[in-house]
């Protein structure tokens, strides 16, 4: 149970960090879109989103992937993914019950409440925002992170790496051997560009 805690404060933390970026870049974005304040705060929103994304993918990759061997004796399954998510969404899942049972006479107020919420849940505003903001817009938005924790601990307990099949991966320098290294070869003197 402590591993699943442990993971889920990773999955919370990355959305933490990436609620963090949004705010602090958020009024740049009002000034900016003022103009246009909805569809600006939509693609704002996509691009932390899909920051997220990569950085649950690069964090729940690894998990996986260090879990996976025998030599830490971890009873990890393919799905544990899921779990991490589900146990990390827990606190954004409470903020969500409580704004739905704490109502403000002063219209004002209740609005301020409105905008707070939103802000919260800034990430997947976009996800909010598609589903009119209404209870299955709000579900559909924790649901996405969940599902995201888990495929992408599903593709590094499987050793699928998307920029591999995408053909996006970095090939990796090929270091010097040492005999080349003590002639003081200089490959880039190797090129048939190169001008003495």
């Amino acid at each position: 149970m402590k591993r699943y805690i442990k993971n889920g404060l990773r999955v919370l933390g990355d959305y933490g960090l990436m609620l963090l970026i949004f705010v602090v870049f958020l009024y740049v974005i009002l000034v900016l879109g003022s103009n246009n304040l909805k569809i600006a705060l939509m693609i704002y929103s996509i691009c932390v989103g899909l920051l997220l994304c990569l950085m649950l993918n690069s964090d729940m990759h690894k998990l996986a992937s260090k879990e996976k061997k025998p030599q830490n004796g971890i009873k990890s399954r393919s799905y544990d993914g899921f779990f991490f998510g589900l146990i990390g969404v827990v606190p954004i899942v409470v903020i969500e019950v409580l704004s739905v049972f704490l109502t403000f006479q002063d219209q004002a107020v209740e609005k301020i409440k409105h905008y707070i919420l939103q802000i919260f849940m800034g990430p997947v505003y976009f996800i909010v925002k598609s589903g009119s903001n209404t209870f299955w817009g709000y579900f559909t938005a924790t649901l996405f992170i969940i599902v995201i924790s888990g495929f992408t601990y599903l593709l590094g307990y499987r050793e699928i790496y998307i920029a591999k099949i995408l053909g996006i991966e970095r090939k990796p320098v090929q270091p010097q051997s040492k005999s080349n290294q003590k002639k003081g070869f200089d490959p880039y003197k190797t090129h048939p560009w190169y001008k003495k």
